[in-house]
């Protein structure tokens, strides 16, 4: 493999190629602006929570902010999230999917 190549993808496997990009565990790279405001949201409404309910990402980041997002930043949020739920990085775990197929999350 050359070796451009190869630094290229070391760096992204250890997530930090570049100081404004977040890469996922799956190789999503999402700006690290989007990922600091939703997880801001996410955070933000964790006291509030109710045990054993589930709730949609957008229930978590509240409608107003959530309509704020265009589709593809609502997509990359979702990732998001859910990566940092799979590595215990969040006090949420996976709940249910909706009818639509959207992922919900419910405090551990």
């Amino acid at each position: 493999m050359n070796t451009k190549i190869q630094t290229l993808t070391s760096s992204i496997k250890n997530k930090a190629p570049w100081p404004d990009i977040f890469v996922l565990h799956s190789g999503y790279c999402i700006p690290k602006a989007l990922c600091d405001s939703v997880k801001y949201q996410v955070e933000s409404i964790l006291p509030a929570l109710l045990p054993d309910v589930d709730f949609t990402l957008k229930e978590l980041c509240g409608e107003e902010y959530w309509n704020q997002l265009e589709a593809g930043e609502r997509k990359l949020a979702g990732r998001f999230i859910a990566d940092l739920v799979s590595r215990n990085l969040l006090p949420l775990s996976f709940g249910l999917k909706t009818d639509a197929n959207a992922k919900t999350y419910r405090l551990k």
